[in-house]
């Protein structure tokens, strides 16, 4: 293996590969440079290595990698499944080509219906950025603009931008650097062999309003900012960033840990009524607890994760402490504002594990009224993660309702409350839908407040659960069973009925149950919906979602 430095560790990936010739069979004349693309084992990032040829026998050739496999955080002595490009030998399928070094001549396969006439034109990408806008104001870019054919960036230098599982390139084909006010509005990305867009440093008040982002070979939006090792009050980083009523889709070809929108060292940014849809990994990925105060809002994201395990259409990781001051105001705390999910369609369908995954150690997230669909479970509170609230949320078809691994500081526990379950019909499940850390399962003592004094179990009350039986159980009891224990957290109010027994009926139910959460604060006819729902026999178990109290809002509002 070759040692490389990364994050906070030692970093180690493969140093090669031994292949079948019976696999791949390459002939060594008619090969100029070998790339080699390596999933990391569990799919979680790809590496892209340049290759030699080191020996070969007859029955199998070996490689050596001489650059590359610096494009994630987490290193692995092994490799998982890959494919390798950048022989002649290998030309098999029209749209393939190999570029002959040492000739200077371009291998084409074309399609046999529409060969190349004289007219066709091939464009070679020679620019990693396209357009750099530094050190202005009020600068406006589009509408109408289109950015296309930018080289791939993935073998350029790539750096850990913070304490999350990713590294990347800091360039895109728009770069911005200390600018206040600018706008990108009404414009094209498409065909780019790297990142759209990148906020990099100090960037106040940037608009991305109203784009397309299309199949790109990194992220659509990066924000990325700078600090002297934890210490953010040097405030160059993008902070009040807007990110509203774009179009996302098809990103992460080249490199497979992309999102639609990445932040890392920056706050403060809202990310609002987007469509995105069709990535490899995490749709919004949060790689830190930097200042907080990141609102998410009415933002439809589905098709994620499909090429990769974990994550899900929102990702987020907290494990550094930052002093990012993100008022402004001269403070040296690293306790970050609340961040804000709410109000958008969720589906974590392919191979997300949770529509709102808050990966290790994230902390201070209120999550309400969101539709989520699908995944492993609906709330996530992981290694340590603290003030993760989930409230009136409906969660439709999911395998769980929540799961807290992690003990739960006393005073910042998770909360899960008021949300409404489906779930998914298993096959000899137990229909189990909370599960508690180590001993709060049992009788609240063992591992609990009795020998962690300065623990807490997580809050739970006034959750409907629907399943195909009518019964759950929580923490592998009975939920009646569970709230008959003489503890203090046994989920008061909670209660699970029976799905409807008619598919039409369940998904009349599904879709007006997410049609109200989606619709709350803007025009809708909530009389139209209570009278609906006065025929159902759940009337009286989502009561909050036709309620005309809006104090829960601004509790939800404010910062906290």
């Amino acid at each position: 293996a070759v040692n490389q430095g990364g994050g906070a560790f030692r970093f180690k990936v493969p140093g090669g590969v031994v292949v079948p010739k019976s696999v791949v069979d390459i002939n060594a004349s008619l090969t100029s440079q070998l790339r080699f693309n390596v999933w990391r084992p569990a799919r979680w990032a790809n590496w892209i290595f340049e290759a030699q040829h080191l020996t070969e026998n007859q029955t199998h050739r070996s490689y050596r990698f001489t650059h590359g496999g610096f494009q994630g955080a987490r290193g692995h002595l092994q490799g998982g499944d890959w494919f390798v490009e950048g022989s002649g030998s290998l030309l098999d399928s029209p749209g393939e080509f190999y570029l002959d070094r040492r000739s200077s001549k371009l291998y084409l396969v074309t399609n046999a219906t529409s060969p190349l006439s004289p007219d066709d034109k091939l464009i070679i990408p020679r620019l990693p950025m396209l357009v750099k806008v530094v050190g202005s104001s009020n600068v406006t870019l589009g509408p109408d603009l289109v950015f296309s054919h930018q080289r791939p960036t993935y073998l350029d230098p790539h750096g850990v931008p913070s304490g999350g599982d990713w590294a990347l390139e800091r360039m895109a084909a728009l770069f911005l650097n200390n600018t206040v006010s600018s706008k990108v509005i009404g414009s094209v990305f498409v065909k780019l062999g790297g990142n759209a867009v990148i906020l990099s440093g100090r960037n106040r008040f940037v608009e991305i309003v109203g784009n397309e982002f299309a199949w790109l070979g990194g992220s659509g939006v990066l924000l990325w900012g700078i600090t002297e090792g934890l210490d953010g009050r040097g405030l160059t980083q993008p902070r009040h960033s807007l990110i509203q009523g774009n179009l996302f889709r098809e990103v992460g070809h080249w490199q497979k840990q992309s999102s639609f929108v990445m932040s890392a060292r920056s706050c403060l940014t809202t990310i609002l009524g987007n469509v995105m849809l069709n990535g490899p990994r995490a749709g919004v990925n949060i790689n830190d607890g930097f200042g907080g105060g990141n609102i998410i809002e009415r933002n439809l994201i589905i098709n994620t994760c499909r090429e990769s395990g974990d994550h899900g259409p929102f990702n987020s990781w907290d494990r550094l402490p930052f002093i990012a001051d993100p008022l402004e105001k001269g403070s040296d705390s690293m306790v970050p504002l609340f961040n804000k999910i709410h109000q958008n369609f969720l589906m974590a369908n392919y191979f997300s594990l949770a529509p709102v995954d808050n990966d290790d150690g994230s902390l201070r997230y209120k999550v309400w009224d969101n539709l989520m669909a699908f995944g492993f479970t609906g709330q996530k509170a992981f290694l340590n993660g603290q003030d993760l609230w989930h409230e009136r949320n409906f969660m439709a078809y999911t395998d769980h309702g929540m799961n807290a691994w992690s003990d739960q500081v006393k005073g910042h526990p998770a909360i899960f409350r008021n949300n409404a379950v489906f779930l998914r019909d298993i096959p000899d499940s137990k229909d189990e839908y909370a599960w508690y850390w180590r001993g709060w399962c049992n009788d609240g003592q063992a591992g609990g407040p009795g020998k962690k004094p300065n623990m807490a179990a997580p809050v739970l009350s006034g959750n409907l659960i629907l399943t195909k039986s009518g019964k759950v159980t929580e923490c592998g009891y009975l939920l009646s069973d569970f709230q008959a224990l003489n503890v203090t957290f046994n989920d008061p109010a909670s209660v699970a009925k029976a799905k409807p027994k008619d598919p039409a009926e369940e998904a009349k139910l599904v879709l007006e149950i997410g049609m109200a959460l989606l619709s709350q604060g803007s025009e809708f006819d909530h009389d139209l919906l209570r009278n609906t729902i006065q025929q159902w026999d759940y009337k009286t178990d989502i009561s909050w979602l036709v309620s005309q109290d809006r104090s829960f809002l601004a509790t939800y509002r404010q910062e906290g």
